[in-house]
């Protein structure tokens, strides 16, 4: 872009602020007003806040179990029966 063709844009820009007080009035004063808001929104220490927690929802309850399950004692047999090829007994041996 040609710096002659940018001057020429920018000084049409500001002689049409010229004639518009408004656009001049937002540019300024807004954000000068903004800051002065959230400065005020901002400020300070927040001290003795009482919060109140109402819990409405009963939540997600797992029924009990009627007794452990041990992962152990799905596994452990299957784990030995595809190592051996026999059956992993329990169990005392019985006597003949």
């Amino acid at each position: 872009m040609n710096i002659r063709r940018a001057l020429s844009v920018t000084k049409r820009i500001f002689r049409g602020l010229r004639n518009d007080r408004r656009t001049v009035g937002l540019m300024f004063i807004a954000p000068i007003i903004a800051m002065c808001v959230f400065g005020l929104a901002f400020s300070g220490d927040v001290k003795d806040v009482h919060v109140v927690v109402v819990n409405h929802d009963e939540g997600y309850q797992i029924p009990p179990a009627p007794d452990p399950i041990s992962i152990a004692d799905r596994t452990l047999p299957k784990i030995y029966m595809l190592k051996f090829r026999t059956p992993l007994c329990r169990s005392a041996p019985r006597s003949r």
